[in-house]
């Protein structure tokens, strides 16, 4: 941004940006196949298990910040096997 503001060399900068966003969603598109794969991996292994924990698997996909409330209300448990 200084060398844009002191000699005027905006192409350069807008280089820069651009190149780092599109790395930036490049990334985002690789982290969202990985997470898409390693949901379908937990869901099929835990296909022929009696665990509950097939009932909570979406959770942390469709938000990484999961409670033992949300945990309760998706498998129907109590505290302790929520936690």
């Amino acid at each position: 941004m200084q060398a844009v503001r002191e000699k005027g060399q905006l192409q350069e900068w807008l280089q820069f940006f651009f190149t780092a966003v599109a790395d930036q969603a490049t990334d985002a598109v690789e982290r969202a196949e990985r997470l898409a794969d390693l949901r379908e991996t937990y869901r099929r292994d835990l296909a022929s298990t009696r665990s509950r924990a097939s009932e909570v698997i979406e959770l942390p996909m469709a938000n990484p910040f999961v409670t033992v409330r949300n945990v309760r209300r998706a498998s129907w448990t109590s505290p302790n096997p929520a936690h």
